[in-house]
């Protein structure tokens, strides 16, 4: 039960997807919002229609099974 919930937040992804909305602006604060990788700014983001599926095909499906694979180890 516990496996099936830590898979519930960090298989689905625990984080929020930055989108650009249907009349442009954006659903995140992009001035203010820090990418923690690099320190600086947010610059790049999914644009309308796009989706974590759409861009990674195939492989968004492994990344799912590939996380929760190394939650249950």
């Amino acid at each position: 039960m516990i496996l099936n919930a830590i898979h519930e937040l960090l298989g689905h992804g625990s984080g929020k997807l930055f989108e650009r909305k249907k009349d442009g602006s954006f659903n995140f604060d992009k001035d203010n919002t820090v990418d923690t990788l690099t320190g600086g700014k947010v610059t790049s983001w999914y644009e309308r229609k796009q989706s974590y599926d759409s861009m990674f095909g195939h492989l968004a499906s492994w990344h799912h099974l590939a996380s929760f694979s190394l939650v249950q180890k």
